[in-house]
């Protein structure tokens, strides 16, 4: 069963500050003589990306929670659409949720890091 991103929760990126690296995917295999040996880890590769996001305290707080009980730490992936690419659903895993810079009374910038699989 793949846990789903929980309703309410934004899933939107800001542009200010997004960042998208495409992880590495290739071993290689250095012999004594002659050029490496290069082949592929796996058949999936992966992307790191760092955004930030708005949302309320409320949801900030939402959002922690799930990560810790839900997603046991982190440690588990979920499914949930892609911070660039908004129709397009990913799997991911989290990296880490940062620190929360308060905007307004009720709002926050929320800082996310996940690792997600590219399709």
């Amino acid at each position: 069963m793949t846990i789903s991103w929980p309703v309410g929760i934004p899933q939107t990126a800001l542009i200010d500050g997004y960042d998208e690296q495409l992880m590495s995917n290739v071993s290689e295999f250095k012999p004594d003589v002659g050029m490496p040996l290069l082949s592929r880890r796996t058949s999936e590769e992966s992307e790191d990306v760092k955004f930030q996001t708005i949302m309320t305290l409320t949801q900030y707080e939402t959002l922690r929670d799930w990560r810790r009980t839900t997603l046991k730490s982190g440690t588990l992936p979920f499914l949930r659409y892609h911070p660039r690419k908004s129709t397009v659903e990913v799997t991911a895993l989290f990296t880490s949720i940062g620190m929360p810079t308060i905007i307004s009374a009720t709002q926050c910038i929320v800082p996310m890091q996940m690792m997600i699989v590219v399709n």
